[in-house]
């Protein structure tokens, strides 16, 4: 941690700007495009292959959740700015969600670095933020569920800020997207998969 005190003038407007950038990202995604399925969402390919990666980005064996691998965003050395994969995807007919995996090292403030992710409807055009920004230190592996609308557009989009500040290296680590939307009984609650 830094005194913000001591902090240079020049992080608070980049923190700033980095975030509008997240909240506006261009992950505008034609639904006519859009796959009916996640494809590679459990990283399983050992590659990004079927995301669209900016930043810093690569697999990892290193820790997975579940499986052999999982996603890495940022890097454990320290990095500037954003990071992120997104992937466009329809949801199928029934109750559809979307569920994923993520785990946080961020040794800095929420103000510097942070994870997020949104989810994006691009049928009704709204934005939904399913990970609010995260800064967390060991604190393990977290899930994600959120509810889709049948038959919509959506695009999924995964996000990590680094300040690039030494010895607070900022990344995410996430794993185990279903490779299909789950779709779930409005009778009875789906547990989430064992790992």
């Amino acid at each position: 941690m830094r005194n913000p005190r001591t902090a240079p003038t020049w992080r608070r407007p980049l923190a700033a700007l980095a975030s509008a950038a997240l909240a506006l990202a261009v992950w505008n995604a034609v639904p006519a495009a859009a796959a009916t399925s996640i494809t590679n969402g459990d990283f399983e390919a050992g590659t990004l292959t079927g995301w669209t990666a900016t930043g810093t980005t690569s697999v990892t064996t290193s820790g997975p959740h579940g499986g052999s691998y999982a996603a890495m965003l940022g890097s454990t050395s320290p990095t500037n700015g954003t990071s992120s994969i997104s992937q466009s995807f329809t949801a199928p007919s029934g109750s559809p969600a979307v569920s994923f995996w993520y785990d946080v090292t961020c040794p800095d403030t929420v103000t510097y670095d942070w994870a997020t992710a949104t989810l994006k409807d691009t049928t009704a055009g709204t934005t939904s933020t399913v990970l609010p920004k995260t800064c967390t230190n060991g604190a393990g592996w977290k899930l994600i569920t959120s509810a889709l609308t049948a038959g919509h557009a959506y695009t999924l989009t995964l996000s990590n800020q680094d300040d690039n500040w030494s010895g607070d290296a900022t990344y995410t680590t996430t794993c185990r997207s279903p490779a299909r939307p789950r779709t779930t009984s409005p009778s009875r609650t789906t547990r989430p998969r064992p790992p």
